[in-house]
């Protein structure tokens, strides 16, 4: 058997649905809960030809002869899953002796669905070739997209339509993936202080473990928030593509930034409270929703990210637009009046550093009308000056995010 029909033997077994799930007692103090229920869920499906999947190392198994190795991912809307380049070249060199084939998953949960492509190794080796590694050298990113069955940043490779099967998830497959998720969550959270990937030096990471970021899933959902900021029962509807498309990237981005940047420069500010934002307003009974979301972190002594300076991001439906940078709040006048007398009384090096700024920062002054301050036009109102002085930059809503992490 080649490897070209050890992929088709494999699409066949997952044909049909299994008649039952096997037994997955989950662990409340383990975070792999969700990847072990989905490696047990694919092996089993694979096993309705009466051979058991045996597993060799780490997501690899022998099965009928070959070795199909499994990369399980459902954090995106397509496969979204790294491979170890070693690993890769163990596996090709046990394809020279016997079938190989790579099992790429996608666990699309909130639809039911799960997305299986069964790559021969050959096809497989020619197509990793042409992704680039990561900085270290030791890994790639492979991502494979349901709508064209085309692999991101491999240009020559095929289709691999002819390698793919949907299955319908079991109700019961289901309910113990939502399960397993949640467990990992709260270990997660309770674990934040040790998150590093219990191992030896061999190990993977877990696919399903990777960090969520925002996709072309994310720029369609902005850009339907804004014909909904009234519509409460599409907003209920939607909840969990919410969860998987805006907020859980926002929340792994806002936590990235904080431990490898904030927290550097101030405790303080990365030990501050509530720096996601929510889709609901709160207008005091008005209610509705926003068109846009964002996260910041600012001046946790100050109580309100309306009156403190902030380091922001934002990504707003109305406009197609996202930005970042730093600024102020509506309510900023101490701050206003920091940065003014700054300026006045070393006008000079404050030129100097406006000119040492890298190529991209665009400088700017920009003036809104407030109602407070409609007196007292002399003022730089909030003069989101410093959102200007330390470039905040407007860039068009792409088509897709991907990458984007």
């Amino acid at each position: 058997m080649n490897h070209e029909e050890y992929s088709r033997a494999v699409l066949d077994s997952l044909r049909e649905p299994p008649v039952e799930i096997p037994l997955i007692e989950t662990e409340e103090a383990r975070r792999n809960n969700a990847a072990r229920c989905m490696t047990d869920f694919f092996c089993n499906r694979l096993s309705a030809n009466g051979e058991v999947p045996r597993r060799i190392k780490h997501t690899t198994f022998q099965w009928m002869d070959g070795l199909v190795t499994l990369r399980n991912a459902r954090v995106t809307d397509h496969h979204w899953s790294t491979l170890q380049v070693k690993v890769a070249e163990q596996l090709h060199h046990e394809a020279e002796t016997k079938p190989v084939v790579y099992i790429l998953l996608c666990w699309a949960i909130s639809d039911g669905k799960l997305h299986v492509w069964a790559i021969p190794e050959d096809v497989a080796h020619v197509a990793f070739a042409e992704i680039p590694a990561g900085r270290d050298g030791t890994y790639k990113t492979v991502e494979v997209f349901p709508d064209t069955h085309l692999m991101r940043n491999a240009p020559h490779a095929p289709d691999l339509s002819p390698y793919y099967v949907q299955c319908d998830l079991l109700d019961e497959e289901l309910t113990k993936l939502v399960e397993s998720i949640k467990i990992d969550r709260a270990a997660k959270r309770a674990d934040q202080d040790h998150d590093e990937i219990a191992g030896d030096s061999d190990s993977e990471i877990a696919d399903d473990e990777a960090t969520p970021f925002f996709t072309t899933a994310t720029v369609e959902f902005l850009k339907e928030l804004p014909d909904h900021v009234q519509d409460a029962e599409w907003h209920e509807e939607q909840k969990l593509r919410y969860q998987r498309v805006l907020r859980d990237p926002a929340r792994s981005l806002v936590e990235a930034l904080r431990k490898q940047y904030i927290e550097r420069l101030s405790p303080e500010v990365a030990g501050g409270k509530r720096h996601l934002s929510i889709l609901k307003k709160n207008d005091y009974g008005k209610g509705g929703y926003h068109d846009h979301y964002w996260f910041a972190f600012y001046d946790p002594r100050i109580g309100s990210k309306t009156r403190s300076v902030q380091f922001f991001f934002r990504m707003i439906g109305s406009e197609r637009v996202w930005r970042y940078g730093f600024g102020m709040g509506n309510y900023c006048d101490e701050y206003a009046e920091r940065l003014q007398l700054a300026f006045r009384s070393n006008p000079d090096a404050a030129a100097e550093y406006i000119r040492q700024a890298p190529p991209e920062v665009r400088v700017r002054l920009s003036l809104t009308k407030r109602t407070r301050l409609a007196e007292n036009t002399r003022k730089l109102e909030t003069f989101r000056g410093f959102a200007g002085l330390m470039g905040v930059k407007t860039i068009p809503l792409p088509r897709n995010m991907e990458g984007f992490e």
